[in-house]
């Protein structure tokens, strides 16, 4: 008999300890978005420009061969040459420094908006857990009203009209609760949300402080005066192959002749004369888009700076609305806790008077997480214009404390 208790112990603690073991592994909000920043990271066979780039001496080289009446021996043979100047060299060099940075601001905007994706689908699946969780509170407790009222059934008080909606109310909890696990489901398969430091409202509000203190849209900054750089790299190469003074060199082997050496092989030069003082298109046409591009900056720091303003005051009213109806909630559940301790203490009092009311609690929580939805998402979208989010070290806005 004791060989058997201790055979059962055994086994439940086996089970115990395979159950821990198989138990769905949890992921957190810093390493779900960390999977959206592993994508913008990875560097797709994508070498450094500047490594790979390097100044030729020579530009072109052509050999060109031609014969007459089809004679052999009277091949000729040319080999012409373009050579490269120092300014040349030094400005392609400096143009390809700045291409690759445009190349890296770039990629900085793309984990930009990829990270805003990355925040919304982690809000969207820490909205539907708190979500599935109100649900099936209410479905405890609409279940227990409809277990009193069908105990009021037995004494012929039991009010249909009550009792069809509780049904329904049941089976649209239901329904809830199963698609949203669905959708969760299909986001994270076997892994369960992890939000326990999920930032709190009151975070939101603090890190509001702490972004308006700091520079907005530093990128976007960054990349205007790269593009005006570049802009003016081109014109110098511009300027300096127009400086260039020889075009090409040239060599000619006329063939094995009956003449002297010197008759066979001609040397011959292009040279540059410039015929006016003028800019030339391609000067004109870069003089134009560097007008238009200072321009376009100082418009687009305005419009985005307004675009800033207006999310920071639609994001301040959303938490003013808050604080607000979360007081309001809080006083009117104190007063009806009140109005119900008296009723209670009255006879023949039923539990669906205090059932009805924790109901009211429950759908009271979840339209503050409709208004918890509306301030995360505002606060994405803030930190998406202040272009905030692809900031390195990491950093995750949606920990407390980060």
């Amino acid at each position: 008999m004791r060989k058997f208790r201790l055979l059962i112990l055994i086994t439940v603690i086996c089970r115990s300890i395979i159950g821990h073991l198989v138990a769905q592994p949890n992921i957190t909000s810093t390493e779900f978005i960390q999977q959206y920043i592993a994508v913008v990271n990875t560097n797709n066979g994508v070498t450094s420009f500047t490594n790979d780039f390097k100044t030729a001496w020579l530009e072109e080289l052509q050999l060109r061969t031609r014969t007459s009446e089809f004679d052999i021996d009277q091949q000729r043979y040319s080999l012409r040459f373009k050579p490269s100047t120092k300014k040349i060299r030094s400005a392609q060099t400096n143009l390809s420094n700045l291409i690759e940075k445009e190349f890296l601001l770039k990629k900085t905007d793309l984990g930009n908006s990829l990270l805003v994706v990355a925040y919304q689908d982690w809000l969207e699946l820490v909205m539907l857990k708190r979500n599935v969780a109100i649900h099936k509170d209410l479905l405890v407790i609409y279940e227990d009203i409809e277990k009193v009222l069908l105990k009021l059934s037995q004494y012929e008080q039991l009010n249909v009209k009550d009792f069809l909606e509780v049904k329904s109310e049941i089976t649209n909890s239901n329904i809830i609760i199963q698609s949203s696990e669905k959708i969760i489901s299909d986001y994270l398969a076997e892994t369960q949300i992890n939000d326990a430091n999920f930032l709190s409202i009151k975070g939101v509000k603090s890190n509001l402080v702490q972004q308006l203190s700091s520079s907005p849209s530093i990128n976007s900054k960054q990349q205007g005066k790269n593009k005006k750089a570049i802009l003016e790299a081109e014109m110098a190469l511009e300027i300096a192959e127009q400086q260039r003074l020889f075009d090409f060199f040239q060599v000619q082997y006329d063939g094995p002749h009956t003449e002297e050496w010197k008759e066979r092989v001609s040397i011959g030069a292009s040279i540059n004369i410039p015929i006016s003082s003028k800019p030339t298109l391609k000067m004109q046409e870069l003089e134009l888009e560097q007008l238009l591009l200072s321009e376009e900056i100082q418009v687009d720091q305005i419009v985005n700076r307004k675009k800033i303003n207006r999310k920071k005051i639609k994001l301040e009213r959303l938490l003013d609305n808050y604080e607000l109806t979360q007081a309001a909630l809080e006083v009117q559940q104190e007063e009806a806790f009140k109005i119900l301790s008296k009723m209670t203490q009255k006879e023949g009092v039923t539990p669906l008077l205090l059932l009805y009311s924790k109901v009211e609690e429950r759908k009271q929580a979840l339209d503050l997480l409709k208004l918890e939805l509306d301030i995360y998402t505002t606060y994405i979208d803030f930190l998406d214009i202040s272009e905030s989010l692809y900031v390195v070290p990491f950093r995750d806005f949606f920990v407390a404390g980060e």
